[in-house]
């Protein structure tokens, strides 16, 4: 929430897209495993981060988590939402 506070206000809103800051989405990259293609940060009645994640990796976390669950033989409804779960937590995007 958005209180208004002076140092709330001081916070400038900003817009980081990779293809022109290659070096610092490299560098959060390496240091913390997250691997966006853009970050940007504004403020409403709330404040807001918006990420938007580096589609190939996404792609294939999501692809081993689905075809971990397909090959299980005792496959159940709670089995599938422990691997949704799973691979929700593991991303770090």
């Amino acid at each position: 929430m958005n209180t208004h506070t002076s140092a709330e206000n001081q916070i400038k809103e900003f817009g980081i897209l990779r293809v022109y800051n290659q070096q610092f989405f490299n560098d959060l990259n390496s240091k913390y495993g997250i691997d966006l293609e853009n970050l940007v940060y504004y403020r409403g009645e709330t404040h807001y981060f918006v990420m938007t994640a580096m589609i190939k990796r996404y792609d294939t976390r999501s692809h081993q988590h689905r075809a971990t669950a397909r090959h299980t033989h005792n496959r159940t409804h709670e089995v599938d939402l422990r691997s949704h779960r799973t691979a929700c937590s593991t991303r770090r995007c």
